[in-house]
């Protein structure tokens, strides 16, 4: 959203099943007007003040910790799923390397990761006396009002309430969130909340892949239509003639 209505941000790929990508290391001087890096609470307690306090704001997006916990064990799951010929991705660990770590990939351990980066995220702004702009998601997303007032004061610098409510509303795609099960469920183990969100996430694939499909046969077909349509008019005069 923050590229849509003009700031400068990060080139990159964006990964639109996992709704990222575009980041860059905060503290590193960048020429881009928004860094964004999900991992910067691994190294944020090591930059110094001038580093930190060279961004007006630092907006962290906030959900349920279960629900983000299981969508990223989805997300995980999804990924191997797709990429490998194997049932490797109903398994609680994995590995990237032969020989290297073995990580775990269950609800409970993404929920301790996510938990202690965010204790140490707020922790290290808060030494230097930074307060976070914390939004909940999926709020944001699809409340614009709720979203104006959060950070209002950091989009106005380049965007108008009302261009940014349009883009806003462009950008919205309910079926990219997913939010899947209760609050309060709490599991160390692959559950059916985390198969009907990963089924979802493939009923949801497919219906892109549809639309892409019928969109590209309605290209291809239409120039065949009007070459069909060009040669019975030529027929036609030659007829006459």
């Amino acid at each position: 959203m923050f590229k849509e209505v003009g700031f400068t941000v990060p080139p990159g790929r964006v990964h639109e099943d996992a709704c990222a990508g575009l980041e860059q290391k905060i503290g590193e001087n960048s020429p881009y007007e928004v860094d964004k890096d999900p991992w910067c609470y691994e190294y944020i307690s090591s930059l110094t003040q001038d580093q930190l306090k060279q961004y007006s704001a630092f907006i962290i997006p906030i959900r349920n910790l279960n629900q983000a916990a299981l969508s990223r064990s989805v997300q995980e799951r999804f990924a191997r799923a797709v990429l490998h010929e194997n049932d490797h991705w109903k398994w609680n660990s994995s590995a990237q390397f032969p020989g290297g770590a073995i990580y775990d990939t269950s609800m409970l351990s993404i929920s301790q990761v996510l938990s202690k980066g965010l204790w140490s995220l707020i922790d290290a702004l808060a030494r230097v006396g930074i307060q976070p702009k914390i939004i909940s998601f999926p709020r944001f997303a699809e409340d614009f009002s709720y979203l104006w007032d959060q950070i209002g004061d950091v989009i106005s610098k380049r965007s108008t309430r009302e261009k940014c409510q349009e883009v806003h509303r462009s950008l919205y795609n309910k079926m990219s969130i997913r939010s899947g099960g209760s609050n309060n469920t709490h599991i160390d183990t692959i559950n059916p909340q985390e198969l009907m969100v990963l089924t979802e996430m493939l009923q949801n694939k497919v219906r892109q892949l549809q639309s892409e499909l019928e969109r590209t046969q309605a290209d291809f077909y239409s120039p065949t239509r009007t070459l069909k349509s060009s040669l019975r008019m030529l027929t036609k005069k030659n007829d006459n003639c």
